[in-house]
């Protein structure tokens, strides 16, 4: 797989080792690198799993996803099509080299949530003198401080939420 110009391969970063200086440049071949753990698929946890998420983890996830959101943004579209736009045949530009920084700008997402909980992070948010962006944003980072839970613990605590809240809801619906 020959390099592009800007220095990868097949969509990865190349690894380069130090050349014989007695080489043509046309002779070196540049390998390479192993995908990213969850660049080309799910990462899954294994059993006893005690640390959080690595940023090389991160990093292959956010690959994964940007190449899919590109597949699909530009899904059926040929090199004609793509340079009419003004855009490169080729989108692996796109897919990030490394994870961006922690002061980037911010990107909206939207979260569906049901009214109550909204409105009860709301009011927790006002009594604690911030917003409700602020306690998402710190609840995530403090869940990214810890190891990943398994799918079943994970399933428990979701359920048990889900019966303590709507299912509480929906008994006393029935009860009525």
């Amino acid at each position: 797989m020959a390099a592009k110009p800007d220095g990868r391969a097949g969509g990865r970063r190349i690894r380069v080792s130090s050349p014989d200086p007695s080489l043509k440049p046309e002779m070196i071949v540049a390998a390479p690198q192993p995908a990213l753990p969850g660049e080309e698929g799910p990462l899954v946890a294994g059993p006893g799993r005690a640390h959080a998420v690595t940023e090389e983890e991160a990093l292959g996830v956010l690959r994964r996803r940007r190449r899919h959101d590109l597949a699909e943004r530009y899904d059926g579209a040929d090199r004609e099509s793509l340079a009419a736009a003004g855009l490169p045949a080729d989108l692996e530009h796109e897919v990030p080299a490394e994870l961006p920084k922690w002061n980037s700008r911010k990107r909206p997402f939207t979260l569906r949530l049901p009214e109550r909980l909204r409105a009860l992070a709301d009011a927790h948010a006002e009594l604690e003198g911030t917003t409700f962006n602020a306690l998402v944003e710190l609840a995530l980072f403090e869940l990214i401080e810890q190891a990943p839970r398994t799918p079943e613990e994970l399933r428990e605590r979701y359920l048990r939420m889900a019966m303590e809240t709507a299912g509480v809801e929906k008994l006393r619906e029935q009860y009525k």
